[in-house]
């Protein structure tokens, strides 16, 4: 009889549906607070990219695992709402991703961070840029109870705030931080605390990555491109996926087989490929029906070539490998098309004039 109760008992449990992992990815900034400024990018799109990526290889490997964004798109998300997001789906981790910037341009390296106070005076500027996003939000004084990011004394209130979940969240920083140096040879900022308000008010293991430094003219070349980004992500899912599976190797994924540059020569390399992508066409007009070859509106064009853009078929003329050369084109071009302008492209992706020129340089 007892064993029959055992059994069922067991039975019972066995088919209780196992609450699934979720991890909230967080991309820093958005909408109307950009983030970090470069030359040839914005903080709060390199953010958003990698937060995408990273997202995509979790579900790709751990099919089981909800992957929930605070945000998917370019839009402002006040940081209380984002730290809601995660406590509304019982998140089992939180992980904000972040460029870092600096008036030193030489300053390199990527880091990761837990809510705390240790060595404060020492993070107090990133905490301080980071929190500062609040002021973009209509009623923060009410929102974070009379917080103030600009004033010092407002972090006194972290001294007696620390995370319940501290030894899991440093638990997880430090493996980010060690496949961002063993398996990308990034420079070592090394795991820091610091008063982020995004982290202290959250519910489960939190931390928040500084992938690099957009003021740093190589990182930023680094972080803006395909490979860049690819290694991010990467070394930021094998650290999830230790923290996940722990002691069980990490499964492999589709983007595997690219190898991602780390040494200054094969940076440098990248670079080179990543110029010789860069092409330039003169648009001459938008309409929403596709045209054929031959149609009268090209006004005697000769194999112009469309990008659709939602409703749109933007045509364009020719294709040129420098921007000198493009300006020549557009010159001849103005004559049948007085309103043409010069487009560019990384690869098939089109991508603003200023920064083609920038990573042409």
């Amino acid at each position: 009889m007892r064993k029959h109760i055992a059994n069922i008992v067991l039975c019972l449990i066995m088919s209780m549906p196992v609450q699934a992992f979720t991890v909230v990815i967080d991309a820093g900034h958005g909408g109307d607070d950009p983030g970090a400024i470069g030359r040839v990018a914005r903080e709060k799109t390199l953010n958003l990219n990698a937060a995408l990526q990273l997202g995509d290889m979790i579900k790709e490997a751990y099919p089981e695992v909800d992957v929930i964004y605070t945000r998917s798109t370019d839009v402002f998300i006040p940081l209380h709402v984002r730290a809601d997001i995660a406590n509304k789906n019982k998140a089992d981790l939180f992980i904000s991703i972040h460029a870092n910037a600096s008036d030193n341009r030489s300053a390199s390296g990527a880091e990761t961070f837990v809510l705390g106070t240790d060595r404060m005076d020492d993070n107090l500027d990133i905490a301080m840029r980071e929190n500062s996003v609040i002021k973009l939000e209509s009623d923060y004084q009410s929102s974070y109870e009379g917080f103030d990011p600009n004033s010092i004394d407002s972090y006194i209130m972290f001294d007696l705030m620390q995370s319940d979940y501290m030894n899991q969240s440093l638990q997880f920083a430090t493996m980010v931080q060690k496949q961002f140096v063993d398996s990308l040879k990034r420079g070592d900022r090394g795991v820091r605390q610091a008063a982020f308000l995004v982290l202290l008010r959250t519910a489960c293991p939190s931390v928040l990555v500084e992938m690099g430094f957009i003021s740093n003219r190589d990182e930023e070349r680094f972080l803006a491109s395909d490979a860049g980004r690819l290694g991010i992500t990467r070394s930021i899912f094998r650290a999830f996926s230790q923290f996940y599976r722990p002691g069980k190797a990490i499964p492999a994924l589709a983007s595997d087989s690219i190898v991602v540059p780390t040494t200054k020569e094969q940076i440098a390399q990248a670079a080179q490929q990543t110029k010789a992508s860069i092409c330039y066409k003169v648009q001459i007009f938008s309409t929403k029906s596709q045209l054929k070859k031959n149609d009268p509106t090209f006004k005697g064009l000769k194999n112009c070539t469309y990008k659709k853009d939602g409703v749109w078929y933007k045509y364009m003329y020719g294709e040129c490998d420098t921007y000198a050369e493009a300006k020549k084109l557009q010159a001849t071009v103005k004559q049948k098309f007085a309103d043409c302008v010069i487009v560019a492209f990384q690869g098939d992706e089109q991508i603003p004039v200023k920064r083609a020129i920038e990573l042409q340089k």
